[in-house]
């Protein structure tokens, strides 16, 4: 039975060495791959224009504005229902 308490060997932990060097100098440009978000967000509001919720969500979407230092467009939807929303948000998040 071997001993559990044995170092790895010179060469296997020159390789584990190197291959987290390799993978820590991959994640620089893993990151810096694509910027968020290249285009304005769409923000779907599904309630009518006017109420409460259209001013929280003008709210919303310059806090986020600020936040990211990108155009937000607040899209509101309505009258609408469930499935006429999701389908605006599937349409908003298609990439050009």
């Amino acid at each position: 039975m071997p001993c559990t308490d044995q170092k790895p060997s010179f060469q296997k932990r020159r390789f584990l060495w190197a291959c987290a060097l390799a993978a820590t100098a991959a994640l620089p440009a893993a990151a810096l791959a694509e910027r968020f978000p290249e285009r304005p967000i769409s923000f779907v509001v599904p309630f009518p224009p006017g109420g409460p919720t259209d001013a929280m969500a003008r709210t919303v979407c310059s806090a986020i504005a600020c936040c990211v230092f990108r155009a937000v467009a607040k899209n509101t939807r309505f009258p609408c229902s469930p499935a006429t929303r999701s389908a605006a948000v599937r349409a908003a998040a298609v990439l050009p």
